[in-house]
């Protein structure tokens, strides 16, 4: 019996090493979050810095978000090209629904491998914190919002 127990685990454990090394050779975490106050009106500026394995346009950062606590879009920067010479990379956008005391969650999203659960969560008010995000967390945002419509990689 613990023959057999010990090779299903040793079977196992072959197996999955893949995916182990799958998990660090793709990656996308976003380091820092800035927010600063938009010049007219009431909301703000938000710039993301992102590190990740970018390598073309089948693999690259497409998009990063910003989520709020209950998994609403309530900003999304849309890259159209991969940034695998510019590592950590910052972009950043306008985002008209989110207020100074608005908590909420950044992340990045992968091509073609989804979302990385390496983000940060804070709010004007209070700053961001690095925190690792719930697999699955507001995953149907995927499909919503501004989209990329392909990639120039020749932009690298």
């Amino acid at each position: 019996m613990k023959k057999y127990n010990l090779l299903t685990l040793f079977i196992t454990l072959v197996l999955m090493a893949p995916g182990l090394s799958f998990a660090n050779e793709y990656y996308a975490e976003i380091t820092r979050v800035n927010m600063s106050k938009a010049l007219f009106g009431s909301s703000y500026s938000i710039n993301a810095t992102i590190k990740s394995s970018d390598k073309n346009c089948d693999h690259y950062v497409n998009w990063w978000e910003a989520v709020s606590e209950d998994g609403k879009l309530l900003f999304r920067r849309v890259l159209g090209h991969p940034h695998s010479k510019e590592q950590p990379f910052t972009r950043g956008g306008h985002a008209k629904s989110i207020k100074k005391d608005t908590v909420f969650f950044v992340r990045a999203h992968m091509h073609p491998f989804g979302y990385s659960n390496k983000g940060m969560k804070g709010s004007v008010k209070t700053g961001f914190e690095s925190i690792e995000i719930p697999n699955g967390f507001a995953t149907n945002l995927a499909g919503e919002g501004e989209m990329p419509t392909g990639c120039d990689g020749f932009r690298d």
